[in-house]
């Protein structure tokens, strides 16, 4: 089950996650169009060996839409986004839809859904992937993240252009 949090991130209990990626929340809300979704794509570095429980975002509703959304964790193909390693996946509902569905108010909050990959390697590149759809909004600051607009509220690992922004998105991946 994705897990929806209010307040300061993943998980539940009397232990604080430790947190990979931009575990801050952005001055700034992108926002994905109605009867759309767009891919966001955080690189992180230096990852140790362990699990990624969850990758989170920072996001809001609109009030009006219900909203998809959907995390991945991809290797590194030289310094793009290469094969899904972990993710998940609510099953297929609809045609292709391997997201949440979630009507959110205008309230922003870090949401967490739960990926649970075991990232074997000490030291790795990878991808924390976030999808939003249907009139969300994503909070950012300045960076140098990617994304991909397709519309769709699945992810492939082939043929999307990913284009790069000048954004850094509220991305994390809690491990534990």
């Amino acid at each position: 089950m994705p897990i929806i949090s209010g307040g300061g991130g993943s998980g539940s209990g009397g232990t604080t996650p430790t947190y990979i990626g931009y575990n801050t929340i952005g001055a700034s809300f992108e926002a994905v169009g109605a009867a759309s979704a767009t891919v966001f794509y955080k690189q992180v570095t230096g990852v140790a060996a362990g699990t990624i429980r969850s990758v989170d975002a920072h996001i809001k509703g609109n009030a009006a839409n219900v909203s998809n959304f959907g995390a991945y964790v991809f290797d590194d193909n030289a310094g793009a986004p290469g094969k899904v390693v972990g993710g998940y996946s609510a099953g297929q509902t609809s045609g292709a839809i391997n997201v949440f569905q979630v009507g959110l108010s205008a309230t922003a909050r870090w949401v967490a859904v739960p990926v649970n990959y075991y990232n074997p390697s000490a030291n790795a590149t990878l991808w924390l992937v976030f999808v939003v759809g249907d009139g969300a909004s994503i909070a950012f600051d300045a960076g140098s993240d990617k994304k991909f607009a397709g519309g769709n509220t699945w992810i492939r690992e082939f043929t999307d252009v990913i284009a790069a922004t000048a954004n850094s998105y509220s991305i994390r991946g809690a491990l534990g």
